[in-house]
């Protein structure tokens, strides 16, 4: 019988420590260069563009937190699959709104709130590079991404 859970290159690792140890590194990447990112918008821009930049990654840290979730929720659990994966989708539907009514209404400015949603963008570049620079060099030309599978056949 098949099994539902998805599997990860060629060592077959299944979706539990690996990916949420890299979860876990990408959040503490991104706390830093939030913190970096809001000092900078603070001292260059002043309080109008901090508080842009704090809301911005406010934002987008927890949309990055709900699709970790929701997506994880979806790859363990086979019966319910279809509801965390409508979930996910949506929740991008509310992030889009959510972004251009903060917009809209004027309440932050827009390079600071910009600013603000790129911390995960940044933390997701310097994780891949940290994590292409970390692995083993076998372990680099072992696998090229092709051999991802669903199930276990």
């Amino acid at each position: 019988m098949r099994s539902h859970r998805t599997k990860i290159g060629s060592s077959g690792k299944h979706l539990s420590g690996v990916d949420r140890a890299a979860i876990i590194l990408v959040e503490k990447v991104a706390l830093i260069v939030y913190i970096i990112v809001l000092l900078s918008a603070f001292v260059l821009g002043g309080r109008r563009e901090g508080w842009s930049a704090l809301v911005g990654g406010a934002v987008v840290i927890a949309s990055f937190n709900a699709s970790a979730f929701l997506l994880w929720r979806a790859v363990s659990s086979a019966r319910m699959r279809w509801l965390y994966l409508l979930l996910a989708s949506l929740k991008y539907l509310l992030l889009i709104l959510v972004c251009g009514w903060i917009l809209y209404r004027g309440l932050v400015q827009p390079v600071g709130f910009i600013a603000g949603t790129l911390v995960i963008f940044v933390a997701i570049s310097v994780f891949g590079v940290i994590w292409s620079v970390s692995r083993p060099k076998a372990e680099k030309e072992d696998t090229d991404g092709s051999e991802a599978l669903i199930g276990d056949g």
